[in-house]
């Protein structure tokens, strides 16, 4: 949520502009006014109201990446917010954002979005489950990686995230006691099947057992 570190790295050579991790200034000029999530903070590309808020990115790309995750389970969803807009300046609408994931650490990259040249105004989020994603697979090496890049002049290029979230949706199941046929129903079918075994590896508790549970499974 950007209320914190959490290993995130910045590289790139962008001159001007790069990463940061703070409360949004909000310059007015294609820079998101608050954060995504409510939270207080996000990560902005030169959070600084310093130099007359010049503080777009410039001369390059600044490389937001994420630290390892965990997104080994094949029904990991991974979703994030973000904000990106190069519609200000004397050449807007020329550069765009790039979001890219691995499996590997890091080693090696697969696009998920290529946002512009347009930005599309406002937080957006985005989700995705992991096996949707071409070219990557279900891994507990995953990472994220954000590059917003002046590669054209004169556009003002502001980018943020927030609120990246790894997730798996677990359905989970109830045991149904007696339900030795798994119809949903403990019945005389059951206690037949518990009869035909008995001893092996049945016993009476299990009969017990199978009686108190007689009817529907919850």
């Amino acid at each position: 949520d950007g209320e914190s570190d959490a290993g995130w790295t910045v590289s790139g050579g962008a001159t001007d502009g790069q990463w940061d991790r703070g409360i949004p200034v909000n310059c007015n000029r294609g820079d998101p006014p608050t954060d995504a999530d409510g939270s207080g903070r996000c990560w902005l590309t030169d959070n600084d109201s310093a130099n007359s808020c010049n503080s777009d990115v410039d001369g390059g790309a600044t490389i937001l990446t994420s630290p390892v995750l965990d997104a080994s389970n094949p029904g990991t969803t991974i979703s994030y917010t973000y904000w990106y807009s190069n519609d200000f300046g004397g050449g807007p609408n020329n550069d765009f954002f790039t979001i890219e994931a691995s499996d590997d650490g890091g080693g090696s990259w697969q696009t998920i979005e290529v946002i512009g040249p347009a930005g599309p105004g406002g937080w957006i989020t985005s989700t995705f489950s992991i096996a949707s994603i071409a070219g990557i697979s279900p891994s507990d090496n995953f990472r994220l990686r954000f590059t917003a890049d002046d590669a054209a002049e004169g556009s003002v290029i502001e980018a943020g995230v927030d609120s990246v979230i790894v997730s798996v949706t677990d359905c989970g199941t109830t045991e149904c006691t007696g339900d030795l046929d798994g119809n949903g129903l403990v019945n005389v079918n059951d206690l037949l099947q518990l009869i035909g075994a008995w001893g092996n590896p049945y016993d009476v508790n299990d009969l017990l057992e199978l009686i108190g549970a007689w009817g529907e499974c919850p």
